[in-house]
């Protein structure tokens, strides 16, 4: 991070919480005023799995890389975090996509499914974390 986007605060009420939500904006618009991706380097992203529907659990415990349905630009380097839903509600892995882009020829029922991402789980996390 450079230190021109950082903003620092005392927590002692001598701010309004408008002012210190005007800081925060100002904040993000230094660290990235065009947009959410790196420039260069890895991107960080959060995706939802739903137990009822995926066994990502099952999977994991096969192998340390599975294919996982790929819906955003994620690239080959990026992380992703894996967040279990309700009722667990917890990110449970922390992956490094090793590949995108990768046709779905046949590996997800769905027909639309079209591409998949090879992931590799990096930590698997307690879900009271």
């Amino acid at each position: 991070m450079a230190k021109k986007s950082w903003v620092t605060v005392l927590l002692n009420d001598s701010l309004s919480d408008q002012e210190l939500w005007e800081l925060i904006a100002k904040s993000r618009q230094l660290a990235a005023p065009s947009k959410l991706s790196a420039g260069s380097g890895p991107d960080y992203w959060l995706i939802p799995a739903n137990l009822k529907y995926y066994d990502i659990d099952s999977e994991f415990a096969a192998s340390d890389t599975i294919l996982w349905t790929q819906k955003t630009s994620i690239k080959a380097g990026d992380f992703v975090f894996i967040y279990i839903t309700a009722p667990t509600r917890a990110i449970r892995y922390a992956c490094q996509v090793l590949e995108a882009n990768i046709a779905n020829q046949g590996y997800r029922d769905l027909s639309s499914i079209k591409t998949l991402m090879s992931l590799k789980c990096l930590k698997q996390f307690p879900d009271h974390l």
